[in-house]
């Protein structure tokens, strides 16, 4: 009879224990584009208008399971490819917690309230999309979110350096990433 109530307590602990790990699994927070799935190659509608087919056309970004006491959060895209140098193809501020995703096409004119475009490394701002070097290969685009325990950022960023350090000062609550491929044959 003891060892039936004890394989019966072992066994509820190790549900509860299962059920409790698979929770926090599925409340991980994520980031994920409509406009392209995760690891896969990137349409050409998101590249520079430089690129045959290409209208400079912003990805859509959804995030899901924010971290709690986040007050707002930030978006830096980058070239990962080392021809590219971490070139910063978009970075965002200051968008507000109530926010759960950026609409396609969005960069310059119907970006959330409060949220702030900065530089990219073409010198402008806002989204510059996909333009590898002709015969470089396949690029990796890498998109990180990241959940701030502050409100507002410096706008004065301008490069990633500078990006992870005001993100590292606001407070790092949570950050989740996804990525695209891009080629120039």
């Amino acid at each position: 009879m003891k060892r039936c109530v004890l394989l019966s307590i072992v066994f509820v602990l190790c549900t509860v224990s299962l059920l409790s790990a698979e929770k926090k699994k599925q409340s991980k927070f994520t980031l994920f584009s409509k406009s392209f799935r995760n690891g896969r190659m990137m349409p050409v509608e998101l590249a520079t208008l430089k690129i045959k087919g290409g209208r400079n056309k912003s990805p859509s970004l959804y995030w899901k399971n924010v971290p709690e006491g986040t007050k707002s959060f930030a978006v830096i895209c980058l070239d990962t490819h080392p021809v590219a140098k971490r070139w910063i193809h978009w970075m965002i501020i200051n968008i507000p917690v109530s926010c759960d995703h950026i609409v396609s096409g969005a960069s310059s004119d119907k970006m959330p309230d409060k949220s702030i475009e900065l530089y990219n490394s073409f010198g402008d701002i806002g989204w510059g999309g996909p333009q590898p070097p002709k015969g470089t290969g396949l690029h990796k685009y890498l998109f990180k979110i990241y959940a701030l325990k502050s409100k507002k950022l410096p706008i004065n960023i301008e490069n990633e350096k500078e990006f992870n350090l005001a993100v590292k000062k606001a407070g790092i609550l949570g950050k989740a990433f996804c990525y695209g491929l891009f080629r120039q044959d």
